[in-house]
């Protein structure tokens, strides 16, 4: 019996065949083209959406000597088509609200850092945006970049500097909630978080709210429990208390700690201690 691979196809059944496979090429062809202009608007904004990223990365942190309006212009017209191609883009309305930041139009970034809704795996970076919008010190939003941390925030100064701000505008709320931003994200020292701690402290007891300030101090003082200046604040917030004998044994702590201290010299006087 004769193979049946080495029959040769008539004429109407290879036009048949030939037609078959036109047609599902042609089929395949048209759903390609149908999902490019489906997805279209999409992909256009997130690709303008990732270039506008790169220049307003190239603004915040490029070289002091390079001139960053013309990046800070480019990052804000890519955002914005972006979210005009992509209304439901957060990331795009994240970003934008930078760049407003940028200029100074704090109420502009605020109101677009709200947009982010709760369950966009953008909400934890802009409501960090929106806090940083919510003060007059916009130091660390120079490095805000989304999907990191900069590195000047992950430092003793960089934490402090920002948490001083807060906490000279009396947002001891604000500075609680940046402090465990960071915390969160950095490999952060104990004696930088217990700085931080510190400042919260301060902040807390200049507001009259002792309970939170005295254990704010306290976490301090277990963090860095040879820092002096950690031993003092705690004994003033004892004795703001009204407990002379528990800012006693602060301040002797203190004193063990640098026995030619002034500072604790002058408050162990003030108490009569010898």
């Amino acid at each position: 019996m004769p193979d049946s691979s080495s029959i040769p196809m008539s004429s109407p059944d290879l036009t048949a065949c030939r037609l078959r496979h036109s047609c599902l090429y042609a089929l395949a062809g048209l759903v390609f083209i149908v999902a490019a202009l489906a997805l279209l608007p999409f992909t256009r904004a997130i690709f303008l959406r990732n270039l506008a990223w790169l220049s307003l990365q190239r603004a915040v942190l490029g070289p002091s000597n390079v001139p960053v309006e013309p990046f800070l212009e480019a990052a804000g017209h890519g955002f914005a088509r972006a979210a005009a191609f992509a209304p439901g883009d957060s990331l795009a309305r994240d970003g934008l609200g930078l760049v407003y930041l940028q200029y100074g139009a704090v109420d502009s970034a605020a109101e677009l850092f709200a947009q982010v809704p709760d369950a966009s795996p953008w909400a934890d970076a802009a409501r960090l945006h929106l806090l940083l919008a919510q003060t007059e010190q916009m130091g660390a939003a120079q490095g805000a970049v989304i999907g990191g941390v900069v590195r000047s925030w992950c430092n003793e100064a960089g934490l402090t500097a920002q948490l001083n701000a807060f906490a000279g505008a009396g947002r001891c709320d604000l500075a609680g909630q940046w402090l465990a931003w960071v915390a969160a994200r950095c490999d952060l020292p104990a004696a930088a978080q217990a700085r931080g701690e510190l400042i919260l402290g301060q902040c807390y007891l200049k507001a009259d709210v002792w309970l939170a300030g005295l254990g704010h101090l306290e976490e301090a003082a277990r963090l860095a429990p040879t820092d002096v200046s950690v031993w003092l604040a705690l004994g003033d917030a004892w004795l703001a208390g009204g407990e002379r004998t528990r800012a006693l044994q602060a301040y002797e702590r203190a004193r063990i700690l640098d026995p030619a201290s002034e500072s604790v010299r002058s408050r162990l006087n003030k108490l009569g201690a010898p």
